[in-house]
């Protein structure tokens, strides 16, 4: 099991490199400018993300053991609790921090982990070495927050 901190190249990407280099399963450790974000991906092997907090306790454990061991346990689905929906911290609120008179945007809505429709010519994950199929998977975008939106006026 790999642990690898977000930032520079994309989380289901550093999926696959773990995988080519023999990896069994990847931690997903926020760095301190994702700090306690959540995301849902696709991966291509077992994968978990993990807070900012999470990651420094972590890394303190790997740090403090000449055999650090771990596993990923499934802890089964929570209903009730989940904060949805939310919008999401990169969602732009305005008004413009280069022209405070620009109050947009005009209307905002959740587009985090949305369930969609998905091309049979692309893995889930998104990535070309992915070669598995699927009809929906989970995005997260300003694209996807269109259908809140959409269902919301009507």
């Amino acid at each position: 099991m790999v642990v690898c901190d977000r930032g520079i190249n994309g989380r289901a990407e550093k999926g696959q490199v773990v995988k080519e280099a023999g990896g069994a399963a990847m931690i997903l450790a926020n760095t301190e400018i994702n700090y306690d974000e959540d995301s849902v991906d696709v991966h291509v092997l077992p994968a978990t993300l993990i807070g900012f907090t999470e990651s420094v306790q972590l890394k303190k454990y790997i740090s403090s053991t000449r055999k650090p061991r771990a596993k990923i346990i499934f802890g089964g689905t929570s209903i009730g609790k989940s904060r949805a929906p939310a919008v999401a911290q990169f969602s732009s609120r305005g008004p413009s921090f280069m022209d405070p008179s620009i109050l947009k945007p005009d209307m905002i809505a959740p587009g985090v982990n949305i369930i969609s429709a998905w091309p049979q010519n692309l893995g889930p994950a998104g990535i070309p070495e992915d070669s598995r199929r699927v009809n929906f998977t989970i995005m997260s975008g300003t694209s996807m927050a269109c259908p809140h939106v959409w269902l919301a006026l009507m």
